[in-house]
C-alpha cells in the first residue's frame, strides 16, 4: 500500500468482545487507523471493553440517531472516533450539534457516508464547512467514506457523478448541495406498475 495510504478495519458489528479484542491485538502491528463497529452498537459496555482491551482506536456511531444517542458514548468515551450519518441523524443542523458535542468531548468526528450521490454531496458540503476536529496546530485531513460497492443508483441519478481521483474527492460547487439530479435517470428507478 505504501506510507501515504491509511487502513481501517470495519467489522460491521460482526464480533463479540473477546473476538474483537483478539483481532485488535493481532492487527495492532499493521498501523490501523481505527477499528469501526467491532461489536453491536447497542451494547456500549461492549464498546468500552473492546476499547480497553486492545490498542487500535475504536470508531462507531453510524447507527446512532440524533444527538441524544451520541450523548452517552461521548460522555463515557467508549469510542475514540464518532461516525454519525448526516442523513440518518437529522440533517445539517443536528450534525452540527453532534459535531459540537464531539469537539467538547475531545472525540474526533468522521461522518459515515453511504447511499446515493445526494448523500455523498451533502456529506462533502458538511465536511467542507467543518473546523478541524479536534482543534490542533496540524489538523487531521477530513476522511470521506467513499463506497465503491456495486450500486447503479448511487451515481446514476447525478448529471455529473462524484468521483475520486487518487483518493481525493472534489467538493461539488454548483448551487445548493453542488449537484444536479438527472431526472430522466431518476425516472428509470421509479417502481413500475405491476
Amino acid at each position: 500500500m505504501g506510507p501515504d495510504m491509511r487502513l481501517m478495519i470495519d467489522a460491521n458489528h460482526g464480533y463479540d468482545v473477546l473476538e474483537a479484542v483478539e483481532l485488535g491485538r493481532r492487527a495492532a502491528d499493521f498501523d490501523i487507523d481505527w477499528f469501526e463497529e467491532p461489536v453491536i452498537p447497542e451494547q456500549l459496555s461492549a464498546y468500552r471493553a473492546v476499547r480497553a482491551g486492545q490498542p487500535i482506536p475504536v470508531a462507531g456511531g453510524e447507527t446512532w440517531q440524533g444527538r441524544w444517542a451520541m450523548k452517552e458514548p461521548l460522555e463515557t468515551r467508549c469510542i475514540d472516533i464518532l461516525q454519525p450519518d448526516l442523513c440518518g441523524t437529522g440533517g445539517f443542523t443536528e450534525m452540527r450539534r453532534i459535531m459540537d458535542m464531539a469537539t467538547l468531548a475531545g472525540v474526533r468526528l468522521v461522518p459515515h457516508v453511504w447511499g446515493t450521490g445526494v448523500q455523498i454531496a451533502a456529506s462533502l458540503q458538511f465536511m467542507a464547512a467543518l473546523l478541524p476536529n479536534p482543534p490542533r496546530v496540524n489538523p487531521i485531513e477530513p476522511i470521506l467514506e467513499f463506497d465503491r460497492t456495486e450500486n447503479p443508483f448511487r451515481q446514476a441519478i447525478l448529471t455529473r457523478p462524484i468521483e475520486h481521483v487518487n483518493g481525493i474527492v472534489a467538493i461539488p460547487d454548483g448551487p445548493g448541495l453542488g449537484i444536479e439530479i438527472d431526472r430522466a435517470a431518476l425516472e428509470e428507478f421509479r417502481p413500475k406498475d405491476l
